[in-house]
């Protein structure tokens, strides 16, 4: 199974739009968030749109000190690319928006902000917009900030922030860090909302999946047993349990897909990966067709 093939399998967005209400819960009660918002009556949408719901709100989370009043998000999944065209797309994104008012100027200028959101930092795309004189500077450990750019925009590099205050993005890779994962584990324990919950299972089980060699490490461990028990009662040990079953069943995909380039037959590819002929069948038919 090749790493386009495996991404398309992982629902990263959900996830994603899961991990940016966990990141923003102290706010949650004053901000609106729209998933895949329609910005015109064609099939145009913006990753996630989130809403003040009142103009003076002070966003606690760091991802969220640019905000204004509306706000367009873009979310690149793990192994995606960002290039200067995704740049100019939220511009575009923004100025389209702004154009949907119910009237003139009902979006005002000034209430626009750009969050671009990627794993690692997209040099190439920065390294043009400093040539075209859009110039980004360091917020905060993997937050930057555009100077001088007539829409507030900032880039998030997920691999950068701050562990401690952003977990929830952080295991949203396909090198989670041990540690990330532990620390959001023990983190949903405070979680007391049933969206809360939800979005933590979201996040649990997109991780899991990427991840499910780690995950299954930390199963195995004594010292996260009491935890894990604990988010057993609150649901999100289901989470985690879709995610390492279908991480499992990744692998063992990616496995066979590597044996039948190697030339093995797949009734042999089927007993090595302990499946049946159907199933390694079924596997390949699917690698031919994206072919």
């Amino acid at each position: 199974m090749t790493e386009e093939r495996e991404e398309s399998r992982i629902q990263w967005h959900p996830a994603f739009y899961a991990a940016t209400k966990l990141e923003l819960r102290d706010n949650i009660d004053e901000l609106e968030f729209y998933p895949e918002y329609n910005l015109s009556k064609k099939p145009l949408q913006a990753d996630l749109l989130i809403i003040e719901k009142n103009s003076d709100v002070q966003i606690k989370n760091a991802i969220g000190h640019i905000f204004r009043k509306h706000n367009i998000v873009e979310y690149k999944s793990p192994g995606d690319g960002m290039t200067v065209d995704d740049f100019y797309k939220c511009v575009a994104y923004a100025c389209l928006y702004k154009s949907t008012g119910e009237s003139v100027n009902a979006i005002a200028g000034d209430e626009l902000s750009i969050t671009m959101i990627r794993e690692s930092y997209p040099k190439f795309m920065m390294w043009e917009l400093k040539r075209l004189g859009i110039g980004f500077a360091e917020y905060d450990s993997g937050i930057y900030y555009s100077q001088n750019f007539f829409i507030p925009s900032q880039l998030i590099v997920t691999q950068e922030l701050k562990p401690d205050e952003h977990r929830s993005l952080r295991i949203l890779s396909r090198n989670a860090d041990e540690n990330d994962v532990k620390g959001f584990i023990k983190e949903t324990l405070g979680y007391v909302t049933q969206g809360e919950k939800a979005d933590a299972q979201a996040v649990l089980k997109v991780s899991g999946t990427a991840n499910y060699h780690i995950y299954e490490k930390i199963r195995s461990e004594s010292d996260m047993r009491n935890f894990l028990d604990e988010i057993k009662n609150e649901g999100f040990n289901e989470g985690i349990s879709q995610g390492l079953s279908q991480g499992r069943t990744e692998a063992l995909e990616q496995t066979a897909m590597t044996l039948f380039d190697m030339g093995m037959a797949v009734d042999k590819i089927a007993q090595a990966v302990h499946t049946s002929v159907n199933i390694v069948e079924e596997w390949l038919s699917v690698k031919t067709v994206k072919q």
